[in-house]
């Protein structure tokens, strides 16, 4: 996958030592691909992308020979064509470059393809579950179980008034304000990168198609929710006005046919992504 390429990519990690448990990150592992991934094994080494804070921006890749290839590789920075549009919209102020990459791979009718995931720019991973929530919950105090029988009373007056009220946290619910799930769902990736998405590239008949899904995600800050009354009442007794921290994500997907060689541009208010399609000696004459 384009993942393994770009792990390939990074310099080979110099040898442990018997007390050197920990090493700069920027690198991987020559048997990464062997270890098996075994929750709480001390031994398994983590994933080097994983430990990386932000990708370069430009992604200066292997190579690889066309002819015998037998899984699609990235192109090293020099055959880079589009760097006068990434420095243009830079220069005016238009965008912050977070990924500028080339890769090499077969085309096929659609649902035969490959779909690929890019990411880069800032690794919130540590902070942030790829949903968008804090790791790190701030405990809530339960003045209903600690407080005196009066104070009790007190509380219990106060959130029914709340709730007749519908003022905050049993207000409803706005499309900006996402609630917590339970639980993470499943097939969500680990990582939480500033940018990623998914690009499948097609053909349908002789006509190139590219679809494209993609997320940019900022830090905000959002009104503490939650989805059940006996924390709705906590948040109400420990000031639900408060803001817990969020990683909001900006998210578009658009399916466009292409034509090769032509520059192609994925537009949103919030991020742009810049493609362009260039044939190699053994792509079909036919497109």
């Amino acid at each position: 996958s384009l993942q393994n390429r770009l792990r390939s990519a990074l310099p080979v990690c110099e040898p442990l030592s018997d007390n050197q448990w920990q090493i700069d990150i920027a690198c991987q592992y020559e048997n990464e691909d062997q270890w098996i991934p075994i929750t709480g094994n001390p031994f398994a080494p983590a994933h080097a992308l994983s430990e990386l804070s932000n990708t370069e921006v430009v992604i200066d890749g292997p190579g690889g020979d066309i002819q015998t290839a037998s899984q699609p590789f990235l192109m090293p920075k020099d055959v880079l064509e589009l760097t006068p549009v990434s420095e243009e919209l830079e220069r005016k102020g238009q965008g912050k470059p977070l990924l500028h990459l080339a890769w090499r791979q077969p085309v096929f009718k659609r649902g035969e393809s490959r779909k690929f995931r890019l990411y880069g720019g800032k690794n919130y991973s540590e902070t942030f579950f790829y949903n968008g929530f804090p790791r790190e919950q701030e405990e809530l105090n339960t003045p209903l179980s600690n407080a005196s029988q009066k104070q009790r009373m007190d509380n219990i007056e106060y959130l029914l008034s709340a709730i007749e009220q519908g003022s905050e946290p049993f207000n409803p619910l706005n499309e900006r304000t996402p609630v917590r799930p339970p639980l993470i769902a499943a097939g969500h990736p680990s990582l939480a990168w500033e940018f990623d998405g998914l690009i499948d590239i097609f053909l349908v008949g002789n006509y190139l198609h590219i679809d494209g899904e993609f997320n940019l995600r900022e830090k905000d800050k959002i009104k503490q929710l939650a989805n059940d009354i006996e924390t709705q009442a906590s948040l109400a007794l420990n000031n639900a006005n408060e803001q817990t921290p969020y990683l909001r994500s900006f998210y578009f997907s658009q399916l466009r046919r292409v034509i090769s060689h032509e520059t192609h541009y994925f537009d949103h208010p919030k991020l742009g992504v810049v493609v362009q399609i260039r044939r190699t000696d053994l792509s079909a004459p036919r497109y």
